[in-house]
């Protein structure tokens, strides 16, 4: 009996060690491929011209949440601090980037969390609570809530930092005249209710021709494959999906040709060195992400230093809670400093 328990601890002992050194195997190829990071895998100037709208010759400035840090994330008042601040400081948001649900009687409405305890008042109201989602609720009772509570500034318009539409948010924004403003929009639902939110979605921005520059943008993979599936061919653009993210970087790492195995995805959204076994902001990625006509945008962004750099590097575009360090930076840029 004694043995066979020597016998068993020994087998136990085999195979943690063999899981631990798979596991700092795996750790240590991933440093090793990270350091590698700045080796150039195309020629700069080999790469073709793109009918990608979303490449530019000059990064542009998104708006996290519509400002999330200027005035309340996701909500009106944080387009009118936006274009506010355009007006008065004379620098321009290219894109604004915001996030969809849809709401127990079927509206699209703007609100990034699963809950709506962080940016609302959601957990003083009878007819909420904690932990109160969108999809259990009606627009018109959704409307009730304060959607302020995650902003510590008071120069806002209350009227203006409720729950939203998608609607709303495009009359708002043809009212002001930013008739030229793309879009980054997330679906944020999944399953069923998740294909529903890209029906109306797809209806909504082809109704107001504003397809072709609208990026959508979905972290649920079934979501992401009706996407591809239905309206990838009818025209609507979306971002890579994370495991595409990961894939592309192994890709890049070994100088893999994608020439005749072209992704459906036409835009990267991805982070910079925020994740310690990838770094996707170097001059190597982007030049190779380019190569194969696939725009490259950073989030979220908000150190100036850092957006300066990846500017100089030509992505794409700086998704921050700050546009103006944003537009600093840029300015810097153009005047050659």
């Amino acid at each position: 009996m004694e043995g066979k328990k020597r016998s068993g601890k020994r087998i136990a002992l085999t195979v943690l060690i063999s899981i631990l050194a798979v596991v700092v195997f795996a750790v240590s190829f991933l440093f090793i491929l990270r350091g590698a990071a700045n080796i150039a895998r195309v020629d700069a100037d080999a790469i073709p011209p793109s009918d990608n709208v979303h490449i530019v010759a000059e990064s542009l400035i998104s708006a996290h949440r519509a400002g999330r840090r200027l005035a309340p994330e996701n909500t009106i008042a944080a387009f009118a601090r936006c274009f506010d601040l355009m007006e008065q400081e004379g620098y321009t948001i290219d894109n604004l980037e915001f996030d969809l649900q849809l709401t127990k009687d079927e509206h699209l409405v703007l609100l990034h969390d699963d809950t709506l305890d962080r940016t609302s008042n959601c957990e003083d109201l009878p007819a909420f609570g904690r932990r109160s989602r969108v999809a259990d609720h009606t627009l018109a009772e959704l409307r009730t809530l304060e959607m302020w509570h995650d902003y510590d500034g008071t120069d806002f318009n209350p009227d203006e930092a409720r729950i939203c539409t998608l609607e709303e948010v495009f009359d708002y924004i043809a009212g002001r005249g930013y008739t030229q403003m793309r879009y980054t929009i997330e679906i944020k639902d999944s399953d069923e209710r998740g294909q529903r939110a890209t029906d109306k979605l797809y209806q909504i921005l082809l109704s107001r021709g504003l397809l072709e520059s609208t990026i959508v943008g979905t972290f649920n993979g079934d979501v992401t494959q009706y996407i591809d599936e239905k309206y990838c061919p009818l025209g609507m653009v979306r971002s890579a999906s994370i495991a595409e993210v990961v894939d592309l970087y192994f890709n890049f790492c070994f100088n893999v040709d994608l020439s005749d195995d072209l992704p459906a995805y036409r835009v990267l959204q991805i982070p910079t060195d925020d994740f310690v076994l990838f770094d996707f902001g170097k001059q190597s990625f982007i030049d190779y992400v380019h190569y194969y006509g696939i725009a490259v945008q950073f989030w979220t962004v908000n150190d100036q230093d850092k957006i300066e750099n990846l500017m100089r590097m030509g992505a794409d575009s700086i998704i921050t809670d700050y546009p103006d360090r944003a537009n600093q930076a840029k300015q810097k840029i153009q005047k050659g400093e």
